[in-house]
């Protein structure tokens, strides 16, 4: 199969695919940012400067999944190395970007339906 927009890529599912940077406000469910489309192969952090996204975001405040350390992003807490269990405020931290990131996923399923 060949993809007929030449900014996709056939992904692992043979479909064709890009990336696109969305920033949501999660107050208004309003989509603020969609960056430039990248071909689908691209590294979450990467994909992040080059669409524009981040450039068009500023210095703001900006939450995402767990894919993106070291991008400026707040990302949830993970566990270290030999480590069972989260301490209780990275815990609630954890909770209320959850609750936020939902926000945003839903605004997600309703562009897509």
């Amino acid at each position: 199969m060949r993809c007929l927009d030449t900014s996709a890529e056939r992904s692992t599912n043979y479909r064709c695919s890009i990336d696109h940077q969305v920033v949501i406000d999660a107050d208004t469910r309003l989509v603020v940012v969609v960056g430039r489309p990248l071909v689908r192969n691209r590294n979450g952090c990467k994909a992040w400067e080059e669409s524009g996204a981040e450039a068009a975001v500023g210095k703001t405040l900006t939450i995402a999944d767990g894919g993106c350390p070291g991008a400026g992003l707040v990302i949830p807490h993970g566990r270290e190395r030999g480590q069972s269990e989260l301490p209780g405020w990275k815990e609630e931290h954890n909770k209320s970007h959850k609750q936020v990131r939902a926000r945003a996923e839903h605004v997600f399923a309703r562009v897509k339906t």
